[in-house]
């Protein structure tokens, strides 16, 4: 949802003297970038001075500013000249950021709108901590890597609590002490990663074996048809070997209570680990194991590297032609929206925490904006066709704009080695995740995309590359909420629209608020449903 303005955020709209003392006095203190000095000040505070509305006026902007000062049109303008600086006509890009964003267009995330232009390190939405944190229970043999404390700590002004997510994959042995010590803490997310045999199990009334990770380690590494390999191994071995440590319950008592507490507390989040494994297009770059404290963001990581992305919304509702996506404009908005996060990558990445990861995979996480209200008018029929085809718009546009600044900066170099440069594309996870799950455990929307119209498209990725290794994600949580751009959360869209929509999607579409009620179904029903159709997290009903 959209901030909301606030009544001690009052602001007018800054003159083109004020503007340019304001940047002169923020560069002098130390505040400020030495950098914006080489643009043409009194040229961009005329644009400034002339701006009478901007997309934040009605947007409590006090998180936002760099300076305390700064009126909506002055914190766009030197976000714009934050990104810009580096460019080879720093004015002319200065100007054309700034549009896009006054307009509603395009807004990054508010780590960029804060840091941008400034000396201030930001530190990165969605870092997940990819040091192993050992699980101890009452008994040394109870330890592994399979506790994941993913947490957030971006600097704010004025400072909020820092978030962190809790995860535990479901054959944990320690899960019975984690689900008891829940307790709904402001800040702090909890998720619970179920793997498909475990679906499978629950669907089939089975029982379920609770292993402690120094037991098995690999089965933290391990996906779809390799972990139901290897789990099963480690039962039978368990079944004929007297003093194995493994507790087996069935399926249908441990999901009940998860159930329970989703009501009770509301979490643990169900993920589903398989899918978000399978249907990612950079396995190379490690397995997927935690998401960010908003949920939004499901990047691999390994032991080198933390999963990191720079991100923002683009406004889908400013981009129809009628009823219809207007391909052309969204393009446009595409590639300027993909260069400004690119170089808001080298803002952040002066933290150390994340530099290796933000320079490796140069991952971003554009949001699709405004989708209720572009979606607003069509019946419940065509609505669903509109959104998987504005979607579908979206990605491409996404794709190509990154393809583009390849050719001229550079793929990025985690580029080699992924399945984007074996000619793979997001909508082709539903079949990869098929393959391994069987075909009687999925009710994936039909796709009726034909193979010849984006052969082009793949041909052109596996010769000049992407510039950036991840770069779509949704989510209504976390800092883009801030935004005066509404995202689209769970209450807005049903099950089959968002899987549709999701498969257009190279990141995981974490379907965050309420889940809407569809004809009284119960929400167990309704998540095992979500699984069957590939969509790879949700939070409690």
């Amino acid at each position: 949802m959209c901030a909301h303005s606030h009544p001690s955020d009052s602001h007018s709209h800054t003159g083109a003297g004020s503007f340019a003392d304001t940047i002169a006095q923020g560069i002098e203190t130390g505040r400020l970038d030495p950098h914006l000095e080489r643009f043409e000040l009194p040229r961009l505070a005329r644009v400034v001075q002339r701006r009478e509305t901007t997309i934040l006026d009605n947007t409590d902007c006090r998180t936002f500013r760099a300076l305390s000062n700064e009126s909506p049109a002055g914190l766009l303008m030197r976000t714009a000249m934050g990104l810009a600086c580096h460019e080879s006509r720093p004015d002319e890009q200065a100007l054309h950021f700034f549009e896009l964003m006054a307009d509603g267009d395009f807004l990054p995330a508010p780590m960029v709108l804060r840091h941008a232009g400034t000396r201030t390190i930001a530190a990165p939405e969605g870092v997940m901590d990819p040091a192993a944190t050992a699980a101890r229970g009452a008994n040394d043999w109870r330890e592994g890597d399979t506790l994941v404390l993913s947490s957030l700590a971006a600097e704010q002004w004025p400072r909020p609590p820092a978030g962190c997510c809790l995860a535990l994959s479901a054959w944990h042995a320690d899960l019975d002490t984690f689900l008891s010590r829940l307790v709904p803490t402001p800040g702090i997310a909890t998720m619970i990663w179920l793997p498909d045999l475990f679906m499978k199990r629950l669907a089939e009334d089975g029982e379920w074996s609770l292993f402690p990770p120094a037991q098995c380690p690999e089965l933290n590494v391990l996906y779809g048809a390799a972990f139901e390999a290897r789990y099963i191994e480690h039962e039978r071995h368990a079944a004929r070997t007297p003093g194995q440590h493994v507790e087996r319950l069935r399926a249908r008592e441990l999901w009940q209570r998860l159930m329970q507490l989703l009501n009770e507390c509301g979490g643990p989040w169900p993920a589903f680990r398989d899918t978000c494994n399978l249907a990612s297009l950079q396995r190379h770059a490690g397995v997927v194991q935690a998401t960010s404290a908003d949920g939004a963001l499901l990047l691999n990581s390994d032991a080198d590297t933390t999963a990191t992305a720079v991100r923002g919304v683009i406004n889908l509702e400013r981009h129809l032609h009628g009823d219809l996506p207007d391909a052309a404009r969204l393009r446009e908005i595409a590639r300027s929206a993909v260069r400004m996060l690119d170089n808001a990558i080298e803002l952040l990445a002066a933290d150390p925490r994340a530099a290796r990861s933000l320079r490796y995979y140069r991952a971003l996480g554009i949001a699709p904006g405004g989708l209720a209200e572009a979606l607003a008018g069509p019946e419940a029929h065509d609505r669903s066709q509109q959104l998987d085809a504005l979607v579908g718009h979206f990605a491409r546009a996404v794709i190509e704009a990154s393809r583009i600044l390849a050719v001229e900066r550079g793929a990025c170099p985690a580029f080699a080695g992924s399945l984007w440069q074996q000619g793979a594309l997001p909508q082709d996870a539903p079949a990869m995740i098929r393959r391994e799950r069987g075909d009687e455990w999925c009710d994936f929307p039909d796709d009726s995309e034909v193979p010849s119209a984006t052969a082009g498209l793949r041909d052109e990725i596996a010769c000049q590359g992407l510039r950036n290794l991840a770069l779509m994600a949704a989510g209504a949580h976390g800092g883009l909420s801030q935004l005066p751009i509404s995202l689209a959360d769970g209450s807005a869209f049903s099950l089959e629209q968002m899987a549709g929509a999701q498969r257009h999607l190279d990141q995981g579409w974490a379907v965050a608020g309420p889940l809407r009620r569809e004809g009284g179904e119960a929400p167990s029903l309704r998540i095992q449903r979500a699984w069957r159709l590939g969509i790879r997290t949700l939070p409690a009903p």
